[in-house]
């Protein structure tokens, strides 16, 4: 499932309250924001593409790093105990609302500072 390219041209806005953090093959997706975000684009670190529906206000979401695809249909290393590749870190993750606003970005915790 190939997804389009990063939108480069867009660059990044405003910070949203909206953390987001690794678990094993997962990423936590916590909206402490005021804000429902709806038909919305997640990208991780400026390569992999995710689409939800919706993220309620308070809302927390669970979704698999292998769900994540780039433009060549490739997906990031989830991790598990059967990976032959060092897990892909959340570095960058950024919300995209609509194609000409400029991205919204999130507070990506990096899983070594979680404790």
């Amino acid at each position: 499932r190939a997804t389009r390219p990063y939108p480069e041209e867009l660059g990044q806005g405003a910070m949203v309250k909206v953390q987001v953090f690794r678990d094993g093959g997962d990423l936590i997706i916590i909206n402490a924001s005021a804000q429902a975000f709806e038909d919305l684009d997640i990208w991780l670190n400026r390569q992999y593409m995710l689409h939800l529906d919706h993220l309620a206000v308070g809302e927390t979401r669970t979704v698999w790093f292998g769900a994540f695809f780039d433009q060549w249909g490739e997906t990031p290393v989830a991790g598990g105990f059967f990976r032959t590749d060092a897990p892909t870190p959340s570095v960058l993750v950024q919300f995209q609302i609509d194609e000409s606003s400029p991205l919204l970005g999130t507070v990506a915790i990096p899983e070594e500072a979680r404790f």
